[in-house]
């Protein structure tokens, strides 16, 4: 299951066959470690548009006005840790 949470974060849960699904609707604390900002998949769109595309897009999901640096930083981050 994956819960999509606000400001493109998500959790994904994994569980056995017969879990309770409905039992889990609670939303995550804000502290959980188990959920992530999806900032991978948004920088695999962003490197497959043009940039015009890319700034339609962003505007369209009323994306952060940063959103290419933080994209940018989350890269070079990524690249640092392996």
């Amino acid at each position: 299951m994956v819960v999509i949470l606000p400001d493109d974060k998500i959790k994904v849960v994994v569980a056995e066959p017969g879990i309770n699904w409905d039992a889990l609707k609670v939303r995550p604390a804000a502290n959980d470690p188990y959920v992530v900002k999806g900032t991978v998949m948004l920088d695999l769109t962003r490197s497959r548009m043009s940039q015009e595309t890319w700034s339609a897009y962003k505007r369209k999901h009323n994306l952060p006005a940063d959103i290419d640096e933080r994209l940018d930083k989350a890269a070079s981050a990524a690249a640092e840790a392996s």
